[in-house]
């Protein structure tokens, strides 16, 4: 129930608002928001209407502090939001090759002499699929170090978790 003590700081902020929109030249109320400071630049319009339902008080305070006391209110600039602070995840995308696909890919960036890319298409390159490719060159009668280099790592490799798993 509204008494008439509980109505006065209703009574006198919106007396206040109004004399703060004339002084402003505003025609709406959410424009004094522009002249109130908030936490993170000026008031939100948010913020001014829930500060008008439940704290009044204070309100009233800062509309006096910010625009009825000083001869020209100033605007307050808001301030830009600032970007995360987590670090940005990169985008992957999830492509499924068949072989034939990875091996031609694999022989096009060869011949373009790109080692970066080529390191990530060897490692998807089974030991059965590396052996036919050797099985091919040979057949070409041509020379691929980097064929070499992946089947040898491959068997190394073949052979470390072979031994692990002989020692568990």
């Amino acid at each position: 129930m509204i008494t008439e003590a509980n109505a006065r700081p209703f009574n006198e902020l919106g007396e206040c608002i109004s004399k703060a929109m004339q002084k402003t030249a505003t025609s709406n109320e959410n424009q004094l928001c522009f002249y109130l400071p908030g936490a993170k630049g000026r008031l939100h319009h948010w913020g001014f209407k829930r500060m008008k339902q439940t704290s009044p008080q204070e309100l009233l305070k800062l509309l006096k502090e910010y625009i009825l006391e000083k001869e020209t209110p100033e605007k307050i600039s808001s301030k830009r939001r600032q970007k995360s602070t987590e670090p940005v995840v990169p985008r992957t995308v999830e492509v499924k090759f068949k072989r034939s696909q990875l091996n031609r890919i694999a022989e096009a960036l060869k011949k373009s002499g790109d080692k970066e890319l080529l390191a990530l298409f060897t490692p998807f390159q089974s030991l059965s699929q590396v052996q036919k490719l050797m099985i091919d060159m040979i057949k070409e009668k041509g020379i691929d170090l980097d064929l070499w280099d992946t089947y040898t790592r491959l068997v190394q490799d073949e052979q470390g978790s072979f031994v692990q798993s002989t020692e568990d």
